[in-house]
């Protein structure tokens, strides 16, 4: 079986020690390994502060209601995660069509500003990021601020510079299937002190000074667990081999791939080093079958793909009615038509080659 993703994890007598004095400690939230995470994480990507969070989403509901009530824009090409941060805050989604990667459209963002609008919400989708220069200095002549959902981005780069440097604030996530697993957990960067100082209560529950219970605005738990943070520690020193190593692999993809007819190949675009948190292709007619089916065919040989993401958030279940009018189409033939193939850091050369051959077999 080859499955979607695995985690890369360090080894364990990397860790082992750190544990051991966790649990001899009984210190197992929010301490100095968590600390001490936030400080590489942030050295690491070269900015001022990182605040780290039980996960991408949480981080996310929490940076969010530092947002004055409003209109946030964002993509519908993503997950849903990123809606719910907004609808948790009582803040209006505007919803805006991808570009070609699948990104938010820079040119539908522009369309979209107005008066209402107090911020927008972008996503590095599949690990590479929309033109950031044209997105940031769009924020800066509006005077809105920008955020981004870097949920897949850890260790990729806009121009050479590490994501995680632009706009208010960034949020990563560390879930099992990124670039960094942890187990659970996410982290926010931003080089704006008074924002990570109001994060930090908002992460207290709220409250300004820890062991305090007063409460001076709406918060949340936003605490990492230590052993999290001690794997982060680890997997810090081998980020770049794992950025390195998937592009690689998305090299190799892309070399068998490329000459397969009806088979479209996402890629990144050229301003960006994408950590290839997923590898993405769009099936089309000329395929001799539709996305699902193929997504069908390669199960029965135990390859495990996803379609991320569809449904695309105006065709959500849970909020399609709110968007039953709108119509982004390239967000729906992207949704319609994508497919991810397995990938993860220490995923073997040799399996890239047997999907590959997989889907040829298919076709055929």
């Amino acid at each position: 079986m080859i499955p979607i993703g695995k985690t890369t994890l360090p080894e364990y007598k990397d860790v082992e020690k750190k544990f051991k004095e966790i649990f001899e400690t009984g210190m197992v939230s929010n301490a100095k390994y968590v600390r001490e995470f936030e400080e590489k994480a942030a050295k690491k990507i070269g900015v001022k502060y990182a605040v780290a969070a039980p996960s991408n989403t949480t981080a996310m509901i929490g940076v969010m209601s530092l947002v004055e009530k409003g209109e946030v824009i964002m993509p519908s090409f993503t997950i849903a995660n990123t809606y719910y941060a907004l609808k948790w805050n009582n803040l209006k989604p505007v919803l805006v069509d991808c570009d070609d990667y699948c990104n938010i459209d820079v040119d539908e963002v522009r369309k979209n500003i107005n008066e209402k609008t107090k911020a927008v919400l972008g996503v590095y989708m599949f690990g590479a990021c929309p033109e950031m220069d044209e997105l940031t200095e769009l924020c800066e002549e509006k005077e809105i601020d920008l955020f981004i959902d870097a949920a897949q981005g850890f260790g990729g780069k806009y121009k050479g510079k590490y994501f995680g440097n632009f706009g208010k604030a960034e949020i990563f996530s560390f879930d099992p299937s990124k670039t960094i697993g942890i187990g659970e957990g996410g982290i926010v960067t931003t080089n704006d002190k008074k924002f990570m100082e109001d994060l930090n209560v908002v992460f207290r529950n709220g409250m300004e000074k820890p062991g305090e219970m007063d409460s001076m605005r709406v918060g949340l738990n936003g605490r990492l667990p230590e052993m999290c943070a001690v794997i982060g520690i680890e997997a810090l020193k081998k980020i770049d081999y794992y950025i390195e190593r998937r592009n690689k692999l998305a090299e190799r993809y892309i070399k068998n791939l490329e000459n397969v007819g009806g088979m479209e190949i996402i890629g990144n675009p050229e301003w960006c080093l994408s950590t290839f948190k997923d590898f993405v292709v769009l099936v089309n007619k000329e395929f001799g079958m539709d996305r699902n089916k193929l997504k069908e065919e390669l199960f029965k040989r135990d390859i495990h793909t996803r379609k991320y993401f569809y449904p695309s958030i105006h065709w959500m279940s849970s909020c399609k009615e709110e968007f039953v009018n709108l119509k982004l189409p390239k967000t729906e033939k992207m949704s319609l038509k994508v497919l991810s193939l397995p990938i993860y850091s220490h995923m073997p050369f040799e399996d890239v080659d047997k999907v590959c051959d997989a889907i040829k077999e298919i076709k055929e």
